[in-house]
């Protein structure tokens, strides 16, 4: 489902819905988002995956035997029919799938999440730390304890991706030994 601009836009809104056994475009929480991005001179591209219940339920058998093939084929479909930059956006299931698309395309600028399935943010954090070229940058306002819990994941994540392992003392630093 597709919902361009009149004139050369300025980007493209990728939606993936929740699910991923739902057939949610447009989500209702994320109402009006094909005509406010038209509005703003922003196409706005919702991706039902193959797979998902509606339309028809055939599909759903059909698409599931290879869910990682026909997944990663309705994404490169949505980034093909994408003009200019491109924000992902996506709800529980697709704010997973957006998360995981944004670190691996070079056309995503932006992610835009909402209901995002619990331990994300450690995931996040360790793709950050293990690729400093990673541009998916987690802002949110941590207070106090929780946030010096979040510098030593992240301290621990950069550890291990130097391929050093220790405890949080000064000169415990030992070299990662695999399956050790």
């Amino acid at each position: 489902m597709t919902s361009r601009t009149g004139i050369e836009p300025r980007g493209t809104v990728v939606h993936l819905h929740g699910g991923p056994e739902g057939y949610e475009v447009p989500e209702p929480r994320l109402f009006g988002l094909p005509q406010w991005c038209n509005a703003r001179g922003v196409d706005w591209v919702g991706v039902n995956y193959r797979g998902s219940l509606m339309p028809d339920p055939r599909d759903t058998r059909s698409a599931w035997r290879g869910w990682r093939a026909t997944l990663q084929e309705d994404l490169e479909g949505a980034l093909a029919r994408a003009r200019g930059p491109v924000i992902l956006a996506g709800w529980s299931f697709g704010a997973a799938i957006a998360l995981a698309l944004g670190g691996v395309s070079g056309r995503v600028r932006g992610l835009l999440l909402g209901g995002v399935p619990g331990g994300l943010r450690r995931h996040v954090e360790r793709a950050v730390a293990l690729d400093q070229g990673h541009r998916l940058v987690l802002r949110t306002v941590r207070p106090g304890r929780r946030r010096r819990r979040a510098r030593r994941r992240r301290e621990r994540f950069r550890r291990q991706a130097e391929g050093t392992r220790g405890s949080w003392r000064r000169g415990w630093d030992l070299p990662c030994v695999p399956g050790g």
